[in-house]
């Protein structure tokens, strides 16, 4: 078992009473679910979701209440057992599977919405990541990803000292994040998410699956 799946694996059972709950987690998972206010409109058209390092699933749970009057179809993949395990635990009408990002290359199935909220930083190769999350994606399809980004030197500073307690990680910056992504995926709009005057810059990506 690898250094980064044991730490998370011990994270698991406090994941949902850690500090960056109230900062950082929570109010990303608000602005999710605000930016899809405005795409699931259509109440005869049953949304497929994936969820790309869903932890604890704390997302999907809150989707299901949030989109209730929907169809919906809701999965959540993560890489740790821990995880997935506490998941399954809290929501058992969610589908829940242990996967790595690198799996999803030999996945068929196709989503309306492919998430990925602070998870992407832990990545090793993010390039290939993001193209491999942008092919689940059918036609017309979108892409929410959230992550911390270093774009200053306090940002970097921040993240330095979050990745004490979470493993090796890079923080891609704006900038780094536009200039990686395929010709085929374009970003539609960038919220910067803060809820506190210290809190390093995290953004939401919102991104649309084009013809390339």
């Amino acid at each position: 078992m690898t250094t980064s799946k044991k730490i998370w694996n011990f994270w698991s059972k406090h994941y949902e009473s850690l500090w960056v709950q109230g900062l950082s987690l929570a109010p990303t998972r608000d602005n999710v679910i605000r930016e899809l206010e405005a795409i699931i409109k259509d109440k005869g058209k049953v949304y497929s979701i994936l969820d790309i390092g869903c932890g604890t699933g704390q997302l999907l749970n809150q989707l299901s209440q949030a989109f209730g009057d929907y169809e919906i179809r809701l999965t959540g993949l993560d890489f740790s057992e821990g995880m997935i395990e506490e998941a399954r635990k809290k929501n058992p009408a969610i589908e829940f599977h242990r996967m790595n990002v690198e799996d999803l290359e030999a996945k068929t199935e196709r989503y309306d919405i492919v998430i990925c909220t602070h998870s992407f930083p832990y990545y090793q190769n993010q390039e290939k990541a993001i193209v491999l999350m942008k092919n689940m994606l059918v036609k017309d399809g979108i892409l929410l990803l959230a992550q911390a980004s270093a774009n200053s030197l306090y940002d970097g500073l921040a993240m330095f000292l979050v990745k004490i307690t979470t493993g090796k990680a890079y923080y891609l910056s704006v900038k780094e994040m536009r200039s990686i992504l395929p010709v085929d995926l374009y970003l539609s709009k960038l919220v910067r998410i803060r809820t506190k005057w210290f809190m390093p810059s995290i953004y939401l990506f919102l991104m649309k699956k084009v013809a390339g």
